[in-house]
């Protein structure tokens, strides 16, 4: 898909027709004026655009961020019990620490 832009309405006229059907390594051209929306359905596709961008927005802004690493389950407490089942606070390290 390619899109070219003229000065003049004869001088696309003129590229329309000499280059619609036009064969390009075995394959033909199709060359054809831009189609424009009328204003207000143009207007309608904006307004969906971007209520759908704010309702993704609010999406994303509604869900909490949780961050997963390898290292979650380091230097935090854990309650081990010793041999003779009294407990004890320990902590595991993270190597480097």
């Amino acid at each position: 898909m390619a899109f070219a832009n003229y000065r003049t309405p004869e001088e696309t006229d003129l590229v329309v027709s000499a280059l619609n059907g036009y064969e390009v390594s075995g394959r033909k051209l199709r060359v054809e004026y831009k189609r424009v929306l009328p204003a207000a359905e143009r207007e309608a596709k904006e307004r969906e655009k971007l209520e759908k961008q704010k309702a993704e927005k609010e999406k994303y802004d509604q869900e909490p961020l949780t961050i997963k690493t390898d290292n979650d389950s380091l230097d935090k407490p854990k309650t081990d019990r010793s041999e003779n089942g009294n407990k004890r606070d320990s902590m595991m390290k993270s190597p480097g620490k």
